[in-house]
């Protein structure tokens, strides 16, 4: 088979909206319930009952808006409509969420707070799952998937690493409320215009058209007995469940473990800008040994990067950002290879039932990384308060709970990568095997591949 090439400007304006709503994400996940808090003194236990629902809504949300959209069949494509008409809610709703009405009391505050949350992880289900399935269907090349995936990955690195500059500055801003409205403001206008360039400039495969899952049930159904699907599913889970919980302890490990408080974002940085430049090297390594082979070595020195910071202590702050550096390029093949890996899965689930749900294997794959999210804040969680550990007791920390914050920033990170390592050395779908699958789609529709994704 061929392998077709997506353009240069069909691939940037595919990724555009990527690093926005990525620096918009990771925000309201890393510094949304300490503003809203410390700034501008929401009560905690209102905050914390708003995320746990807005994570329930939002749970709720992705299979319905990834049916939705495979079963979407206007002139315009099954993706784009999506996309387009949730750019600008999305936008306005982060700018809700980051910049309530100045001289509101407590309880108005409060509420449109809350409503911003809910409102941007309504929005930002309506144009993620649509955005990501889209992906999966501008070519059916092998090789050139991991291209589309790795430029996107790129796009979301940069939007990572603008989010971590961006809790930098409002982390030392004299005025945060007007910093955060400021960043809000900008954000929300990048991820509103670029999520509606992205709707009007791109096209999608017609032949896809009405092609998604009939029956609700049955897509689940389908999706569960996928075997390459129920692997993948499996290694993505811990694999992020082992980032989840190095990012939860990472804040812990920073004040308590290295003496260095404040320092959480630099360390992030260290981590993620490796991640972000390591992304070509690993696409090409990618055609030398296979998509999950290369991912499998990734996972194996990303288990044993993670294990290395068990080690350190205080007086090795030096030692935290080569070591973060190394990890940050070992676990790069991770922010682009799952998802060409699944396209193939999609590929293999339309050669069995004649559909294409890439909306609902998109659902399920970001309802995996959410559950391990979750987890990962619920582990760390339990063992720092089987610990002993106290909230401000500095140097008097018992030895229990500096141990516990150890283990969750190192240990168990090594150990869920290790069962992902597992997990992916008996993945079976690789070049020749798809080819296969592609062969036996091309003689089923009868034709050849002839869309260009132009």
């Amino acid at each position: 088979m061929s392998e077709e090439r997506v353009p240069r400007r069909t691939l940037v304006a595919y990724c555009l909206p990527v690093a926005p709503i990525e620096a918009m994400f990771w925000l309201v996940v890393l510094y949304q319930l300490k503003f809203a808090t410390d700034v501008l003194h929401v009560s905690p236990a209102w905050m914390g009952l708003v995320f746990g629902l807005a994570r329930l809504w939002d749970g709720v949300l992705d299979p319905v808006a990834g049916y939705a959209s495979d079963r979407t069949t206007s002139r315009l494509g099954r993706r784009r409509p999506w996309i387009g008409l949730a750019a600008l809610p999305l936008g306005l709703a982060f700018v809700a969420a980051w910049s309530p009405p100045r001289g509101a009391g407590p309880a108005a505050t409060a509420l449109s707070v809350a409503a911003g949350i809910f409102a941007f992880y309504t929005a930002h289900a309506a144009l993620g799952i649509p955005h990501a399935s889209l992906g999966a269907e501008l070519t059916p090349s092998h090789h050139e998937r991991t291209r589309v995936f790795g430029v996107r990955a790129g796009f979301a690195g940069a939007g990572m690493l603008a989010g971590v500059a961006a809790l930098f500055l409002l982390e030392r801003a004299a005025d945060p409320r007007a910093t955060a409205s400021a960043i809000a403001a900008v954000l929300g206008a990048l991820a509103a215009a670029s999520g509606i360039f992205c709707a009007v400039r791109l096209h999608e495969r017609p032949e896809l058209r009405g092609r998604g899952g009939r029956h609700p049930w049955r897509v689940v159904v389908d999706v569960a007995r996928n075997p390459h699907a129920r692997r993948l599913l499996g290694v993505f889970f811990f694999t992020e469940l082992g980032v989840g919980c190095l990012a939860t302890a990472l804040p812990y490990a920073s004040e308590y473990v290295l003496r260095t408080p404040h320092a959480t974002s630099g360390y992030l940085a260290c981590f993620l800008a490796p991640t972000l430049l390591s992304i070509p090297l690993w696409m090409r390594l990618s055609r030398r040994l296979g998509k999950p082979r290369t991912w499998l070595v990734s996972s194996v020195l990303s288990a044993a990067g993670f294990a290395a910071i068990f080690l350190l202590g205080p007086g090795n702050a030096g030692a935290i950002a080569p070591l973060s550096a190394a990890i940050g390029l070992a676990y790069g093949a991770s922010r682009v290879l799952p998802l060409s890996i699944q396209a193939d899965v999609i590929d293999f689930d339309e050669l069995r039932s004649g559909e294409r749900k890439e909306g609902a294997y998109c659902a399920a794959w970001d309802l995996a990384q959410k559950a391990a999210g979750g987890l990962a804040i619920a582990l760390c969680g339990a063992l720092l308060a089987a610990s002993g550990f106290a909230p401000g007791a500095g140097a008097a920390l018992p030895a229990s709970a500096i141990l516990a914050i150890r283990v969750s920033v190192s240990l168990l990170p090594a150990g869920f990568l290790a069962l992902a390592s597992a997990l992916l050395a008996g993945f079976r779908l690789g070049e020749v095997e798809h080819g296969e699958i592609r062969a036996g789609l091309a003689l089923a529709r009868g034709r050849g591949e002839e869309w260009s994704g132009a």
